[in-house]
């Protein structure tokens, strides 16, 4: 997948400024649920309202298509997540484990309360672990089907990790 994008202002955008796939304008209402799943996501991650900055609103909008794109092409190739797929990363995830290790229902409920407050309930949190986990798979299809050539892989890697040294002679011509 290729996106592009350009940074624009964090106003609301009209129909004719939305952004557009392959020169179609995205339908406005498809785009604004992506870009709320993209806030919610970060306020499910980080606990704390979201920023109110331009850059911000710039990097939400980007996500917003991004994430559209995905599970647009998700759906397409038919990759789907089960409930039960659901709720066993739900129990996964450290966050919601006891001393033990094991999952505790307490905090998880103490987790749905707090995100309560910050207007994301249950079962949209759990949409947005469903659509995490599609991304995901579909992340990892792509991954899995990618061949990349080894002049590829040195064109990317030696231009992180060379070292250069720089030696200065200063030659008096006296």
């Amino acid at each position: 997948f290729i996106a592009l994008f350009t940074p624009g202002s964090g106003e609301r955008r009209t129909a004719a400024e939305m952004p557009t796939i392959r020169g179609k304008p995205i339908n406005p209402a498809e785009y604004q649920r992506a870009r709320e799943a993209v806030a919610e996501s970060f306020v499910v991650r980080n606990l704390r309202r979201l920023p109110q900055t331009a850059e911000f609103e710039d990097e939400l909008n980007q996500e917003a298509v991004l994430r559209l794109l995905l599970l647009r092409k998700a759906r397409e190739m038919g990759i789907r997540t089960a409930d039960t797929e659901v709720i066993q990363y739900i129990r996964a995830q450290t966050a919601f484990h006891n001393e033990a290790g094991q999952f505790d229902p307490e905090r998880y409920r103490r987790f749905m309360i707090a995100l309560n407050n910050y207007g994301t309930n249950q079962s949209r949190f759990e949409e947005l672990m469903r659509e995490d986990l599609t991304i995901g798979r579909l992340q990892m299809l792509i991954g899995a089907t990618a061949k990349v050539t080894p002049a590829e892989v040195e064109l990317t890697y030696k231009p992180l990790h060379e070292k250069l040294w720089v030696d200065v002679v200063d030659f008096d011509v006296e």
